[in-house]
């Protein structure tokens, strides 16, 4: 097979299309198979640079039936059309290895009703609230926030793509390319558009539904906005608090958490309770297939930037103006994976508020297999973009965390040097 084909047929296994048509839908199909076939991807690769940071065991240990601990699991989904339970998987991969054997019967149903009046045609975000438990003591709740029915208007704006003369004369492999893009690429410019803050808002009522209190406290179904001052200090400052978020999600949750600190001031006075617990709470954010580097092109840069050391840490000269008490961002990132990258330091310093108090991790690992087809090598890109939440070390990282004593076995740990300044490397 020469070069161009094998190029052909990478191109198509790639972005899981039906093939090259000249070289045999069969060939392209043995591609796919093999390049997904193990779900643990690479075991040789995973580099981890950065500071240490919590997993979701930590809020967890030492819960028992007298002393209840809980875990809270923010969920936010990336590009393209998701249905609700969409992390189903990564939730049920999570409760295992936290040693959570049951599940409530109930999954409970917020339909996020927007702040105002929105296009004809755009249905509402929602959120599913799940229990995972023990049974003595030990409770995870997760939240899952589905946005993408907001830009599902968008979406079909460019489904006449699909038919019509232009449509009908278009190679096998360029008309499945064009109908993937057609499907992704209008998420992320709506998001940048009027749908932005209708989507940031989702994610804001999600955090808020979050902060709402124990598991019984939640209604089956409801369409009511979560009011702040109905909210709990104990749960924020008692509660562990995890976000998960893949791809475009990283970008709404950042984004969604920079206006949680704006929404202080203008929460009525005795209503803020569980928004000025957040001054003190430390938040572990898993970014999965992290795109920030990329979405932050064209994006305005933080009001307040370079300036960690005047909010966080015990030196801190205005502490009573940070929004967290630390956010540790750990982005993972597979190199296979065309839509994803590191957060280099200077940019966390540049792009990503201050007052959030963040610390970035990068982890690069590999999960999706690499194959040899003689004249090169390959990975699916699109196994690369989505096997993050059946990756052992992913899982692992998210559930233990980083320390001294927990580094997975098949990672390396480069720690950073202690921070002089926030002004950048010259």
């Amino acid at each position: 097979m020469s070069r161009f084909a094998v190029q052909c047929v990478v191109i198509a296994a790639g972005l899981g299309l039906a093939g090259c048509q000249s070289f045999g839908q069969g060939v392209t199909r043995a591609i796919i198979e093999e390049s997904r076939a193990a779900p643990n991807g690479d075991q040789t690769l995973c580099e981890i640079t950065g500071p240490s940071f919590a997993g979701l065991a930590d809020a967890l240990a030492g819960g028992t039936a007298e002393h209840p601990k809980t875990a809270r699991l923010l969920i936010v989904h990336g590009i393209g059309e998701h249905l609700p339970g969409y992390s189903e998987r990564q939730q049920r991969n999570l409760a295992a290895r936290l040693g959570l054997d049951q599940i409530d019967q109930r999954t409970k149903v917020v339909t996020i009703t927007p702040p105002g009046p929105v296009a004809p045609g755009t249905d509402p975000a929602t959120l599913r609230i799940n229990r995972y438990t023990d049974g003595h003591g030990r409770d995870l709740l997760t939240f899952e926030t589905t946005w993408s029915p907001i830009t599902a208007p968008e979406r079909r704006s460019l489904l006449f793509d699909g038919f019509g003369a232009a449509a009908k004369t278009r190679a096998d492999l360029n008309a499945s390319l064009k109908s993937f893009m057609n499907q992704r690429a209008a998420d992320p410019l709506a998001y940048r558009g009027a749908k932005g803050g209708i989507i940031r808002d989702a994610v804001v009522q999600s955090i808020c539904w979050a902060t709402g209190g124990p598991w019984s406290a939640y209604p089956d179904a409801t369409t009511i906005r979560c009011d702040w001052s109905s909210t709990t200090r104990a749960v924020v400052s008692g509660d562990g608090f995890a976000i998960s978020s893949h791809s475009l999600g990283s970008r709404i949750t950042m984004d969604a958490l920079e206006a949680l600190g704006e929404l202080e001031a203008d929460v009525p006075s005795g209503g803020n309770q569980a928004l000025s617990a957040f001054r003190d709470k430390r938040i572990s954010f898993f970014m999965l297939s992290n795109q920030l580097p990329l979405l932050q092109i064209g994006h305005a840069p933080p009001e307040e930037a370079r300036s960690r050391t005047t909010y966080c840490g015990p030196a801190a000269s205005e502490p009573e103006r940070r929004w967290a008490g630390k956010v540790s961002v750990v982005a993972f990132s597979d190199p296979n994976d065309l839509l994803s990258y590191a957060i280099p330091p200077d940019f966390a310093a540049a792009n990503l508020d201050s007052r959030l108090c963040t610390e970035t991790t990068n982890v690069t690992v590999k999960v999706a297999k690499e194959i040899d087809l003689a004249l090169t090598t390959f990975a699916s890109p699109e196994a690369a973009h989505l096997q993050y939440e059946d990756d052992e070390r992913v899982l692992e990282l998210m559930v233990n965390g980083l320390g001294e004593a927990q580094i997975p076995a098949s990672c390396t740990w480069l720690r950073y040097a202690p921070v002089v300044s926030d002004q950048p490397v010259s």
